[in-house]
């Protein structure tokens, strides 16, 4: 009852009877287009059977044999019947032909006119084919079939020939001596049949080829998925639920016979369930399937928000180039192996300074390697150290256009080189992490048309919505840190969530900081990469996902959870729209691992590149470094340089403000574990000077071997009686972030057997115990920060510690220290020297591709690599690692560290001390004795003068200094203070800013007439609450009004009314007062803090009570002067200090916060 097969019947009973009556029609009237058309009609008679079969058959429900249907067996007859009008056609030319020649050249008069009742045959069939054309193609229309059409263009082809036969049959009648016509007549009814062969013929096959959908079905299909997503008011259809948050991404499919097999894009967010897909998944195909006619199939496949690594074509497999791939190839590449042709990998490190690229055999081995110095080889940048500054704002950022210039002149020194970039099968990267790269809405059709001929440099340029990428030196977002650790209730539960506490350089506020700054280029960008993923992006032509350990950088990824942090996203993002940002960011797949894609067409024809070189996720410097080797779980790697730096591989997720955590970037179910110290060598260093400069040179050459001799000579933990207490210190010489303490060092005794902790009173002199007592104390805070993350080697039964401890950097050649490591922090199978260069990041992306490339199913990263990688050309053991009795000892001592540092915390913070250069040296001297065991000192200059105090304003958050501050003086300022202090210099016509701000660490009173801008800046960098404000009638807020977190002092003709009211604002007891013998500038009188008060040397007793009252110094005074080796107690006043100064003819500490 098919209405196709009904009319494909008919068809064939009326070619029957027509090629009969034709060809009978043809001999007897003597018409050679007759029988042409005949002969022609009789093709149609077979083209109807195959056409009836391969119908009945296509229509065939599809088995297990056949999953995807019977659909392409129509395909196959309509190719049959296009080659039947093909071979048809060519028959009846070259008939035609023989006639013409016969009739024109051999015998032109002697050939017979045709009768005319020939027409009446061929003016019937034109009627009865052009009636059986249109029935025909109505269905194949209907049905979308395309043997169908090609019977119907049959039928079509009949009815022109038989035009074509009448015209020629009337015409022999009407000419004199025009037989002729008759051939020509078959010749062009031969045409005309030739030219549809082989349209038919060419749908066909490109139908056999799966050839995609026009693009009317693809409009209905999408028509279809909208309708089932959203629905249609007009139709009163309702949408299915959450089908209004899904967007179509693509249509594609291939035509089947009559059938359609559809294949739809959903783009979908992350946050729906299994269950919600499925449902919106029915509801698509159900639509489609019922609306549409012949789809017959619809597969529905969901992708992430943004992702444009992921559509319909990257279900297909990159080509497999690995040597492990099957038999056959294995045999290929090991005959290719040996005459020397064996795969090549390059890996990329994009670091501050430089661009690197290495290359490794599958091996392991390096073969290349080139480099490209931003300071040295950039052109038309003028950066210094890799970078540009903005000192006012803390700013730290690099031209982005400069790494394009780099990866092109370093692509081409490995060509000039030798590299045969044929030979090259992956690539992966290393950048350095935090940074971003903003793309512009141009980008993706930059990246895809780029032009072999020209530079990545001279097209690329456009593809960015800002010019620069900031760097992880940059310290502009104070204020977007603080909203950062504050959105979840803290930096602890910000850690808890992203691995790290909020920090300057993460992405998510710099991100955050950009579009409040740079609005216009916000709005340009379209895409936001971290330095890593640019890499990628470019070797891909397109932008390329974020690498799953690199996304823990930004303070933006929920780590546990695998997803963004959907509150983070709305923190970071502009005016709420989480959607954009989540677009911008794209997806990032879970496999460290994955295959990109193959590489741009513009590496392959400008160098040369192997076109089925595949890109491979790079991530960023830090992961790449612990994949430099296979670095097991439990293994630990320490660099020992001017910073000290400790990685870890850990199952274990225990995040803490202090310390980093980072997906592991090759192995899921592990993490990398980091420790960065600002003080590392240098600290080592500058006792090894004191113990030279006292105990005189050794007559070795080596500069270290007393510090050597010391340390080794020097017992455990300093005790050379068991009774004799533990000796710990910290050497800051520059201000530390782990923990957060200022530049200074303290001593400390512990008594284990009545656990009592205390400053010790003396420093031992000469200061050869120190030579014990900073390595361990570095190797002490290594081991309490990560005592929680190591277990017992294997089924050893040994304490929980590290297998293997690589040592790396400067440090790691001291085999004495190497030696105290493993003491400290054991080390089961001992204390190594890992030898790399300075090549560890670009190496780890190098083993990344290796094994990316060729690992069988389920081989790790450790395991493919550790069978590859000869320890003997990195690595040498240097010292016994665990002894149970020093790990027990330092154990115990573990203990009192931790308490030593929670007491220097909780005493000293963030706190600093500014003082003029050029006072005497008898006032420095007084002052330091006081106060050089609590706070850092910082001696400096404003715009080249000594009244700091009157041209800064601060707290413990940051500090003020006005544009007239040089650069040197700022730079000065910002490697002398806390890194949790934010220096920022203000463009402000009140430049005296001690003179026109008064704060605490929570509220500033300032001037009326202070600028408007000069105000928000002073709001996001001190922290605080700004209030516009006179001090009894004078508008000078900071001379007249001296203010802690404890209280403040005004000036003595405030009134009671004035001072309750400025009371109630900043929330502290106020008092009114005078200093230096009854000065009202209180402000520029003196300086104060929770727990000290310096004032001018004229200040009486009554005015000192008064200050030791309201500023509360009496309790917190003691606590606070008693840290760290400095005096027990100041005085029950907390400020007899200031008593003691009164003999320095210097009137007043410049600036104390």
């Amino acid at each position: 009852h098919d209405a196709g097969v009904r009319i494909t019947r008919i068809g064939l009973f009326v070619n029957l009877a027509m090629a009969i009556g034709k060809g009978i029609g043809g001999y007897v009237f003597n018409s050679q287009a007759l029988i042409a058309d005949g002969f022609h009609a009789l093709t149609d008679l077979v083209s109807d059977f195959m056409t009836l079969a391969t119908i009945s058959w296509s229509l065939k429900l599809p088995t297990d044999r056949f999953p995807y249907g019977y659909g392409k067996i129509e395909s196959l007859g309509a190719l049959g019947v296009s080659c039947l009008l093909l071979v048809g056609g060519l028959g009846m030319g070259f008939n035609s032909l023989d006639t013409l020649y016969a009739q024109v050249l051999v015998d032109a008069h002697g050939a017979a006119v045709p009768d005319l009742n020939a027409a009446w045959l061929a003016a019937a069939s034109i009627v009865v084919k052009e009636w059986l054309y249109r029935a025909t193609m109505k269905i194949a229309r209907e049905r979308k079939s395309s043997v169908l059409a090609s019977n119907a263009i049959h039928h079509r082809i009949d009815s022109l020939t038989s035009i074509v036969a009448l015209l020629t049959i009337g015409g022999a009648h009407l000419i004199s001596d025009a037989s002729w016509l008759d051939p020509v007549g078959g010749l062009i009814i031969s045409a005309m049949v030739i030219r549809a062969g082989l349209g038919n013929t060419m749908a066909s096959l490109l139908e056999l080829a799966d050839v995609t959908v026009d693009d009317d079905i693809k409009a209905k299909v999408s028509h279809a998925a909208t309708t089932a997503l959203q629905g249609n008011v007009k139709k009163g259809l309702a949408g299915v639920p959450h089908g209004s948050n899904v967007e179509i991404g693509d249509i594609a499919g291939i035509k089947s016979g009559q059938n359609y097999l559809v294949d739809i894009e959903l783009v979908a967010p992350a946050a729906l369930t299994l269950q919600q897909l499925r449902v919106i998944e029915d509801a698509v195909r159900l639509r489609a399937g019922n609306t549409v006619r012949g789809v017959r199939r619809v597969r529905v496949k969901f992708v992430p928000f943004s992702d444009d690594a992921i559509n319909l074509r990257s279900d297909f497999i990159a080509p497999d180039v690995s040597p492990r791939s099957s038999p056959e190839p294995e045999e290929e590449d090991e005959q290719t192996e040996a005459n020397g042709h064996s795969p090549l990998y390059i890996g990329t490190d994009l670091s501050t300074q430089q661009l690197k690229a290495l290359v490794v055999d599958s091996s392991l081995k390096k073969v290349y390697e080139a480099k490209f110095s931003f300071d040295n080889d950039a052109k038309g940048y003028n950066v210094t150290k890799g970078v540009l500054t903005n000192e006012a704002e803390g700013e730290v950022f690099a031209p982005v256009a400069m790494w394009l210039q780099a990866l092109d002149t370093v692509l081409q020194r490995l060509k000039d080189q030798g590299l045969d970039f044929g030979r090259v099968r992956g690539i992966s990267g290393a950048g350095m992490q935090h940074g971003s790269v903003f793309w512009s809405h141009d980008a993706a059709t930059l990246l895809s048309t780029l032009d072999p001929a020209k530079t990545l440099e001279a097209q690329l340029l456009p593809a960015f919505a800002h010019p620069f990428s900031p760097n992880w030196q940059d310290a502009s977002t104070s204020k977007e840190c603080a909203q950062f650790d504050a959105v979840l209730g803290g930096e602890a539960s910000l850690a808890a969530a992203t691995g790290s506490k909020a920090h300057h350089r993460f992405t998510g506020p710099q991100i955050l900081r950009f579009h409040r700054k740079h609005p216009e280029a916000y709005a340009r960008t379209s895409r936001i990469t971290l330095i890593s993923s640019w890499l990628a992006t470019l070797f891909l032509g397109r932008i390329a996902p974020i690498d799953i350990a690199d996304v823990c950088g930004m303070n933006l990824w929920d780590i546990k959870r695998g997803d963004w942090h959907p509150d983070l996203l709305e923190l970071a993002s502009k005016d709420g729209d989480v959607d954009r940002l989540k677009k911008q960011l794209g997806h990032v797949p879970e496999d460290g691992g994955i295959h990109l894609g193959p590489i741009s067409r513009y590496f392959v024809e400008r160098y040369g590149v192997h076109p089925g070189c595949t890109i491979i996720a790079s991530t960023g410097d830090n992961p790449s470094t612990i994949l430099a080797l296979p670095l097991r779980p439990n293994d630990a790697i320490v660099s020992l340089g001017t910073s000290t730096t400790f990685l870890m591989s850990t199952p274990e997720y225990r995040p803490d403000p202090a310390t980093h955590l980072f997906n592991h970037p090759t192995t899921p179910g592990l993490y990398m574990f980091m420790l960065c110290y600002k003080n590392g060598a240098l600290a080592r260093e500058k006792v090894r000077d004191m113990v030279n400069a006292t105990v005189g040179p050794n007559a070795s050459a080596d500069p270290w071997a007393n510090f050597n001799h010391w340390l080794l000579s020097t017992p455990v933990l300093a005790q050379a009686h068991p009774s004799d207490p533990i000796q710990l210190g910290l050497y800051f010489p520059r201000p530390e972030i782990i923990p957060n303490l200022p530049q200074g060092e303290w001593h400390y005794n512990y008594d284990p057997s009545s656990d009592k902790l205390a400053p010790a009173t003396s420093v031992s002199n000469p200061p050869t115990d120190d030579t014990r007592v900073i390595v361990e104390s570095q190797f002490l805070s290594l081991r309490l920060r990560s005592r929680d993350l190591v277990k017992s080697p294997g089924n050893s039964g040994l304490p929980p510690q590290p297998r293997r401890i690589y040592l790396v950097g400067g440090g790691s050649r001291n085999k004495a220290i190497a030696k105290v490591a493993g003491q400290v922090l054991g080390g089961s199978e001992g204390v190594w020297k890992l030898d790399v260069g300075e090549n560890a990041c670009a190496l780890g992306s190098a083993y990344k591709a290796v094994w990316a490339v060729e690992r069988t199913p389920g081989e790790t990263f450790e395991d493919l690599i550790s069978a590859r990688w000869r320890e003997e050309d990195f690595a040498e053991k240097i010292a016994d690692g665990y002894d149970q009795e020093s790990f027990e000892r330092y154990g115990i001592a573990l203990k009192a560290f931790d308490s030593m540092e929670r007491e220097l915390l909780t005493q000293l913070g963030p706190s600093y001390c500014l003082l003029a250069l050029g006072a005497s040296t008898n006032f420095y001297s007084t002052f330091e004795s006081e106060l050089l065991d609590l706070v850092p000192l910082v001696h400096t200059t404003i715009a080249g003068t000594r009244i700091v105090g009157r041209l800064t304003a601060g707290n413990k958050h940051g500090l003020l200094v006005p544009t007239s501050t040089t650069d040197s003086e700022l730079a000065h300022l910002r490697n002398s203070l806390p890194d949790s202090v934010t220096v920022r210099r203000v463009e402000e016509r009140l430049s005296a800013l001690g003179n026109v701000v008064a704060c605490n660490d929570h509220v500033a009173l300032v001037h009326p007439d202070l600028e408007r801008e000069t105000e928000e800046i002073i709001a996001d960098t001190l922290h605080v609450e700004v209030f516009r404000q006179t001090i009894a009638s004078n508008v000078l807020t900071g001379s007249y009004l001296a203010l802690s977190n404890q209280g403040g002092l005004v000036h003595p003709k405030t009134s009671i009314q004035d001072q309750d009211e400025l009371s109630s604002l900043l929330q502290v007891p106020l008092v009114a007062g005078s200093v230096n013998r009854g000065s009202p500038v209180v402000g520029a009188g003196i300086v104060v803090n929770d727990w000290l008060a310096v004032t001018g040397e004229e200040t009486t007793a009554t005015e000192l009570s008064v200050i030791e009252s309201v500023f509360r110094l009496g309790d917190s005074a003691a606590a606070g002067s008693g840290a760290a080796g400095g005096p027990s107690t100041v005085d029950s006043k907390g400020i007899d200090l200031d008593q003691r100064m009164q003999r320095n003819k210097d009137s007043v500490v410049e600036s104390f916060y």
